[in-house]
C-alpha cells in the first residue's frame, strides 16, 4: 500500500513524502523553492500500522467511512502482533540471549492469530448479518 505525507515549507510550497509498507521515505523537494527535505519515522513498535492510522485518518476525512474502518482494524492488528512478536523477542532474548530468527518469529504470529480467532470472518458476516450469505 502506498502512504503520502504531504507537509508545507516555509516558502508557502509543499513536500510530499512517499513510499510503500514499512520503506524509508525518500528525500523530496519542495514545489516552489526547490529546497530538499527528509522525512524520519516515527519511533514506535509498528511504522506500518502508524501509516496504516494515518491512512485511515485520511479516508475518514475524504468520507469514506467503510474503508476507513477497514484499514484501523488492520492498523490494530498490525501493532498488536509486531507488540506480541516483540515482547516474545525480549522473553527469547532472556533466556538464551540470542534474538529471535525470522522463522520463529513466523510461528509466533501464527499462534497469535490461532488464539485471537472467535468467529472466522464468513460465519461472523452471517451471525451479525440477518443470515444472508454475501
Amino acid at each position: 500500500m502506498k502512504f503520502t505525507i504531504e507537509t508545507e515549507c516555509n516558502c508557502g510550497g509543499r513536500y510530499v513524502f512517499s513510499a510503500y509498507g514499512d520503506a524509508e521515505f525518500g528525500p523530496t523537494t519542495c514545489t516552489n523553492c526547490e529546497k530538499s527535505a527528509y522525512l524520519t519515522d516515527p519511533l514506535t513498535v509498528s511504522v506500518t500500522a502508524e501509516r496504516l492510522l494515518l491512512r485511515s485518518k485520511r479516508e475518514l476525512e475524504s468520507g469514506d467511512y467503510s474503508l476507513s474502518i477497514l484499514v484501523a482494524v488492520m492498523a490494530v492488528e498490525s501493532y498488536l502482533t509486531r507488540l506480541f512478536l516483540k515482547l516474545k523477542g525480549i522473553d527469547s532474548y532472556i533466556a538464551t540471549f540470542k534474538l529471535p530468527t525470522p522463522a520463529q518469529e513466523g510461528r509466533a504470529g501464527e499462534r497469535v492469530s490461532e488464539k485471537r480467532r472467535l468467529l472466522r470472518p464468513n460465519r461472523f458476516c452471517v451471525s451479525k448479518g440477518g443470515g444472508d450469505r454475501f
